[in-house]
């Protein structure tokens, strides 16, 4: 009697493997590709503004890397180094002659493309003349005269929201973006 339990078993599995393995019908490919189109057109305008932001931290990372080069790079040197920005890109320099232009007796330690940055449009800089100089002091200057305080403000678009971060330097040589 338990052989016959048995035998019943293994042959209702059997039959209910053969239906699995048969594969799937046409019906239940469309329905899981619906599925996943519908699941896609959810996710994909999320993973566009997340991408868009993540641009845009990376860009803010780097002009305040740029900025703390800079200013490491007075206190080492004992000699301004300025920070010049225009609609193309930006440059950090040991500003030898202290007049916050890039000229021939000047060392040029980096320049950057703005179009090295996905998707992230320089906006502004509230820097007298564009450019602000680290002194080995750690204190900032403007072209002007007196300090150099201001903001880089960068931009990028995602879906359908504009994203904005600053990089802010004050008088005394404080750094942060915000």
């Amino acid at each position: 009697m338990n052989i016959h339990k048995l035998h019943i078993k293994t042959s209702f599995s059997k039959s209910y493997l053969t239906y699995w393995i048969k594969g799937f019908t046409v019906i239940e490919a469309m329905v899981v590709i619906a599925i996943i189109t519908i699941m896609s057109m959810i996710v994909i305008p999320h993973v566009s503004g997340a991408l868009a932001r993540y641009h845009l931290r990376e860009a803010a990372r780097t002009v305040y890397s740029d900025f703390q080069l800079a200013k490491l790079t007075a206190i080492k040197e004992g000699s301004q180094c300025t920070v010049t920005f225009d609609n193309n890109g930006y440059a950090v320099y040991l500003d030898l002659n202290n007049n916050f232009s890039q000229d021939g007796s000047d060392i040029v330690i980096k320049t950057v493309n703005w179009s090295n940055f996905k998707k992230v449009q320089y906006k502004r800089t509230t820097f007298t003349g564009n450019a602000i100089g680290f002194l080995p002091d750690c204190r900032t200057a403007s072209p002007g005269g007196g300090f150099g305080a201001g903001r880089v403000v960068l931009v990028s678009k995602g879906s359908n929201r504009i994203n904005r971060l600053r990089i802010i330097v004050n008088s005394v040589g404080s750094i942060r973006v915000r």
